[in-house]
């Protein structure tokens, strides 16, 4: 997150993020704190905001990153299975927060198929291997238990809540409440419930128009900006076609099935 003297940014993987994060470093007077993590201090008088994406566009994103070979999923996916079990095990070691999920990444970690992950990660052009990808990662129950953060592939609620959802709940709500609503069964009625009594955002700046955006909320917070005369260059960025390329019917119901929260809220569509 970027943290300044009145405003708070939390950083959603592929929305713009490391861009967003990299204005605001020229623009205000602040400091990078970690990258993608929840907030778990005061926020103060600081007005709190985060970014967001189309969710069709988001899946295309975060596959073609890793056909890159980059990102912490494409890491967890396709590391082979003993690899997998030496660094979970230090990761233990180190935090003893995370020992609880020890059952579950241990049974990841033995039975997952990285070579199959890998085939689905092999050219970013592919409609097809980005079908099979999404149908993995969004089908009622996950192929042979592979590893996504937060033990995703393990709680009730990923039945009628996606990948991208799940990223944002987790990260724009409040923090102290969240493993008590993972652990339940959850309907798109109770997702939205929940995130509309404990979002912790006041504002998006939507990637579609992050500079707009961006000077807008930075505006609402008090800053006085001067005039932009250019525009930055988006970075960490993938390299892929048009995120419509890649879909059929069937795969863009599942995401307007699964992402229906943000869809709604931020009117979104294919």
């Amino acid at each position: 997150m970027f943290v300044g003297d009145k405003i708070i940014y939390l950083q959603l993987q592929k929305t713009g993020s490391t861009h967003i994060a990299s204005l605001l470093a020229e623009i205000i007077p602040g400091k990078q704190v970690g990258k993608h993590g929840p907030l778990r201090f005061e926020r103060g008088n600081r007005l709190v905001f985060g970014s967001i994406r189309n969710p069709w566009d988001w899946y295309v994103s975060l596959w073609a990153y890793g056909c890159g070979g980059k990102g912490g999923l494409y890491t967890e996916l396709t590391t082979p299975p003993l690899k997998s079990i030496q660094r979970h095990a230090r990761t233990m070691v180190k935090n003893p927060v995370c020992r609880s999920q020890l059952p579950h990444a241990l049974k990841a970690d033995l039975t997952k198929r990285h070579n199959h992950w890998k085939r689905l990660y092999e050219n970013s052009e592919d409609p097809v291997l980005f079908r099979e990808w999404l149908g993995c990662i969004l089908a009622d129950k996950p192929l042979n238990a592979p590893h996504m953060e937060g033990g995703y592939p393990f709680l009730p609620l990923r039945v009628s809540c996606g990948l991208y959802a799940f990223r944002f709940l987790k990260l724009f709500t409040q923090s102290n409440l969240w493993r008590d609503f993972v652990s339940r069964s959850a309907d798109q009625v109770y997702i939205k419930s929940f995130y509309d009594c404990n979002a912790i955002t006041s504002h998006f700046v939507r990637m579609e128009s992050i500079e707009d955006d961006l000077e807008r909320v930075l505006r609402i917070a008090g800053y006085n900006l001067p005039k932009r005369e250019a525009r930055s260059e988006r970075t960490n960025a993938s390299t892929r076609r048009d995120y419509r390329y890649y879909y059929d019917n069937e795969s863009i119901e599942i995401v307007g099935k699964m992402d229906r929260l943000i869809i709604e809220k931020f009117d979104y569509s294919f």
